[in-house]
């Protein structure tokens, strides 16, 4: 039987010299081979390319791989990589809990646009800059080497302007540099949804907290989106339903339960209406697309 599970890695603080992140050129990893296959992480992960072509998918969308692209893996993200030429460049791997410095500054990766949101490519292509970005990798992980004083804080603040820096980049790619109160909203709706969506499923529940009405929330989200506060919700409960599909092992009426349908056959039915497919249907195409080379037991 064709072992269908896509590994979840774990963050191992051991390898990593007893703090929750990590840095190493890809090309330097013996293991390489090992990571292009599907896979997902309990941690966050960005990828920075100096080279290499073919195409990786991040949560069944597909993304070109290219010098100066950076790839940004929140975890939970069903991760697959296709090569068409050795890459090169950069991997960091990094636990939330390491983020913070101190209790006036604090960071989260939820206030990036390019993690945990559905509606925005979790990519960001360089062209002028992309050698300032490849600096600063190259600082930290020579930081990372080196066991002297205050090593973990002087990796935090490389690692902390990275991701300020990445966003400001990310930001002028999409043009967005002037956010309005409207933006605010849709992102924080959205941040809502990826924490709460299986407790919550109703627009006016989001609304509340928001402090706005479903109506207005609805609006706003049509003008900046072209889709309605209710499609996003569900949106993000489908990507949820294909992840678990795609890795897990659990039956279809397992898979209701835990996103919170009724019964299994509303279920199956809300699947078809939404990707053309049943559940099974879905899974069975997945993974013989993309677990191609996993061995027989």
């Amino acid at each position: 039987m064709r072992d269908a599970k896509i590994p979840l890695l774990q963050f191992d603080t051991k390898k990593a010299q007893d703090i929750p992140f990590e840095i190493f050129r890809i090309e330097a990893k013996t293991d390489y081979d090992d990571a292009v296959m599907p896979f997902r992480h309990e941690f966050y992960v960005i990828v920075v390319l100096t080279e290499g072509t073919g195409t990786t998918l991040i949560d069944f969308k597909a993304y070109p791989i290219q010098g100066g692209g950076i790839y940004f893996i929140t975890p939970g993200q069903v991760q697959h990589w296709e090569t068409t030429s050795p890459v090169r460049g950069f991997s960091l791997l990094f636990m939330e809990s390491f983020l913070p410095m101190d209790s006036t500054d604090s960071i989260t990766p939820r206030q990036f646009d390019y993690f945990h949101r559905t509606d925005l490519a979790p990519v960001l292509f360089l062209a002028d800059v992309a050698s300032e970005m490849n600096n600063l990798c190259e600082s930290m992980l020579r930081a990372y080497h080196e066991m002297g004083f205050g090593r973990t804080a002087l990796l935090q603040s490389y690692l902390r302007i990275f991701l300020i820096q990445s966003q400001r980049f990310y930001a002028h790619q999409r043009m967005s540099d002037k956010t309005t109160v409207a933006d605010s909203l849709v992102t924080n709706y959205i941040r809502l949804i990826d924490a709460h969506f299986i407790q919550k499923q109703r627009v006016s529940e989001y609304a509340s907290l928001l402090g706005v009405t479903s109506g207005h929330l609805t609006d706003i989200t049509r003008d900046k989106l072209g889709v309605s506060a209710g499609q996003l919700i569900q949106r993000r409960v489908l990507l949820e339903a294909k992840r678990l599909l795609t890795y897990s092992e659990k039956t279809v009426g397992e898979i209701a339960f835990a996103l919170n349908f009724t019964d299994s056959s509303y279920f199956s039915r809300y699947f078809r209406r939404e990707t053309g497919q049943s559940p099974s249907m879905f899974r069975a195409e997945i993974r013989e697309k993309y677990l191609p080379h996993r061995s027989e037991s």
